[in-house]
């Protein structure tokens, strides 16, 4: 083994994270007008910014055109959900992308952090993507699933996309979560009008298929660790785990958003909601 190879081994996830990028990812807030408690999250990066999956409008026809960019360059692309889920593009319909970004809204509308972020270049303001860490139904367990631009993916000018942002979404802001003992699989209970239940995040979960090699050694850098074998989809899948320690946490989130008892949710009950099948299947580049 290299001497850099053996000196990479021994970094943390996060220092291996900003051994390759200069900028410390950074997490804020602001509030949502007129809705109590909502937050608008953004995750900022070296050349890339993520904020929240948001819209007070309820239609396709009514969204920014920043969302219906982002439907268009990744959930519509055939090439980008070649290998997501169950392997076909998604319509902007009710049951389908409209649902997704209704649900989603929802969750930051109230307060509950596991949700999902639409990432955008910050020197071209193009949509680069789609992430979150959501709700899986596993006590403790959140999930993380994301899709790229296909733009984006990895060549000779454009490189380590997924690993920057993915990496910032779980390294801090996941961290965050953890720190912060948000309860993660939180169901919206109507008659309450707010999201309750669920248990305490200590750990992520991600599936890759076995020929995705890329989103596997992305996972490993974010200290992920294989757990086991999952067949869906006429395909088998490497479902990884990273679990929360207090050793672990790099960052002290001082907001007002962690101060009150709230979280958000994923992009599985987004899809189940919206009669799609669903599966723990993360697309990385």
């Amino acid at each position: 083994m290299s001497k850099v190879a053996d000196d990479n081994n021994s970094l943390s996830p996060l220092e291996l994270y900003l051994s390759k990028f200069s900028t410390r990812p950074s997490v804020s807030y602001e509030d949502i007008p007129d809705s109590p408690g909502g937050k608008i999250a953004y995750i900022e990066t070296e050349r890339f910014i993520a904020s929240s999956l948001y819209s007070s409008k309820k239609t396709y026809d009514e969204y920014s055109e920043n969302i219906q960019q982002l439907y268009k360059l990744t959930f519509a692309d055939p090439i980008v959900m070649e290998k997501f889920v169950i392997g076909t593009a998604r319509t902007p319909e009710p049951f389908q992308f409209q649902g997704l970004v209704n649900s989603q809204s929802m969750r930051w509308e109230k307060g509950y952090p596991f949700a999902a972020f639409m990432v955008t270049d910050k020197e071209t303001d193009t949509v680069v993507g789609y992430e979150v860490i959501g709700n899986t139904g596993i006590d403790n367990t959140g999930e993380l699933v994301y899709l790229f631009n296909k733009d984006y993916h990895r060549s000779e000018t454009i490189q380590n996309v997924g690993y920057e942002n993915v990496g910032a979404l779980c390294l801090v802001y996941g961290e965050s979560l953890f720190k912060a003992k948000k309860k993660v699989n939180q169901t919206y209970n109507e008659e309450k009008q707010k999201f309750d239940c669920g248990s305490e995040f200590i750990k992520l979960q991600a599936t890759a298929r076995d020929d995705n090699l890329a989103s596997k050694r992305i996972l490993e850098k974010i200290g992920c660790k294989y757990i086991k074998d999952d067949f869906k989809f006429e395909h088998n899948n490497h479902v990884f785990e990273r679990e929360y320690t207090e050793i672990t946490v790099v960052q002290e989130v001082g907001n007002s958003f962690y101060d009150n008892s709230i979280t958000m949710g994923l992009m599985g009950e987004e899809l189940m909601a919206s009669n799609v099948v669903h599966s723990n299947c993360c697309f990385i580049w």
